[in-house]
């Protein structure tokens, strides 16, 4: 019962680093390019660089939608809320180090848990449709979310972020400190969940059912009228046109009241309840189908856990904090600009020798992945085989 207002729930999950896995998280990424699901933003700005990793690379978030059907925990904690909330999906979100979004205001009640990192938030009422000369609304709450805590943000409260970081070592490397904020957001009361939505979604099924209507006002509801078809469709010959009108008020009251007969609170719940319980079906399923999917494009993905290195033929050099590495192929360079942070993992790369992926030094163990999977998909790294 927050009456409209933010509440900060604080250690909500225990163990919040066990909810979404480095590796598990990037095969996620990496299959949802193929579904539409992960998307890039800069700036609150779509952010298209041909790879959603080239764009984690560009200082750029990312964000998975119906992260529930990858991620067993997820689904776990939907179908949990969803006990209260009829239906629950979710939105994973990554934030690269030092981020720092444009204001966003939802339209839906979402609750959002924080899993890696911290973040910094600011939340005031929304000054949509204020004036400009109406004093600006006050901040609401500034609150700090760790892992674990959750934030339950009602619909249209500007979020502001102040800022995110990472105190915590990922991806089994000790040395890993400065990763990714990742947090999920719940969506708890969609318009999909609406009494306008629900009901003409029971009325369009009504209109569908075979035998609900009579046959007169099934027909009727199936036609169309227009200026020039009225005085044929609807006066006998010699009859005004505000006879015809009249005619056509009369049959559309009377099949309309027909219609109204199909609709009562006891049916409007049967029906939202039954396509709830539908949504909620079809999400366990897809969820099990993800799972084989996403193992299907696993030969393709680099995880921590693989052992990699220069591919065969490809020298490489690079100067730790140098914005440039060179990797050079018969008579061929490649000159390819990289962020100062990936120098280390690069140069620790150019002795030739196979490497296990986290324990090539990277400050961000997401870009560490990121950038071992551009270059493969270079032909300037490989993947050793045991």
């Amino acid at each position: 019962q927050s009456r409209g207002l933010p509440v900060r729930l604080p250690t909500c999950v225990s163990a919040p680093e066990e909810v979404v896995d480095l590796d598990d998280l990037i095969r996620a990424l990496i299959y949802g390019t193929d579904t539409g699901d992960t998307t890039a933003f800069k700036r609150g700005e779509p952010h298209p660089r041909g790879s959603v990793l080239l764009s984690y690379l560009d200082h750029a978030t990312l964000a998975l939608s119906e992260a529930e059907l990858s991620f067993p925990a997820l689904l776990e904690l939907c179908q949990s809320l969803s006990t209260a909330f009829a239906f629950v999906s979710s939105r994973v979100v990554v934030d690269p180090p030092g981020s720092q979004a444009p204001p966003v205001q939802g339209e839906d009640d979402v609750l959002v848990l924080q899993l890696w990192g911290e973040q910094s938030l600011s939340l005031r009422r929304s000054v949509a449709g204020l004036p400009i000369t109406a004093p600006r609304p006050a901040t609401l709450m500034q609150a700090v979310l760790h892992p674990g805590d959750a934030l339950f943000l009602p619909r249209r409260i500007e979020c502001r972020s102040e800022g995110s970081s990472s105190h915590t070592a990922m991806g089994n490397n000790p040395a890993a400190t400065g990763g990714p904020s990742l947090y999920v957001v719940f969506e708890l009361r969609t318009a999909d969940h609406s009494i306008g939505v629900s009901l003409g979604k029971q009325l369009n099924d009504a209109l569908r059912e075979e035998g609900a209507l009579s046959k007169e006002a099934d027909a009727f509801m199936r036609s169309a009228v227009t200026k020039n078809s009225l005085p044929d469709r609807y006066r006998g010959k010699g009859s005004s046109p505000t006879e015809a009108r009249a005619e056509l008020e009369s049959m559309l009251q009377g099949f309309a009241a027909e219609l109204a007969k199909q609709v009562s609170a006891a049916k409007l719940r049967k029906h939202f309840d039954d396509r709830m319980e539908t949504l909620r079906k079809e999400q366990s399923q897809s969820a099990s189908r993800r799972t084989s999917q996403i193992r299907g494009h696993e030969s393709s993905v680099i995880l921590s856990t693989s052992i990699v290195r220069v591919a065969r033929g490809v020298t490489c050099s690079c100067t730790p904090g140098e914005a440039e590495a060179h990797f050079k192929r018969g008579t061929e360079t490649l000159h390819l600009p990289i962020a100062r942070s990936a120098s280390w993992l690069i140069n620790g790369l150019s002795d030739g020798k196979p490497h296990v992926v986290n324990t090539l030094f990277c400050e961000d163990p997401l870009e560490r992945l990121c950038v071992c999977q551009v270059l493969a998909s270079k032909s300037c790294l490989e993947v050793v085989k045991l």
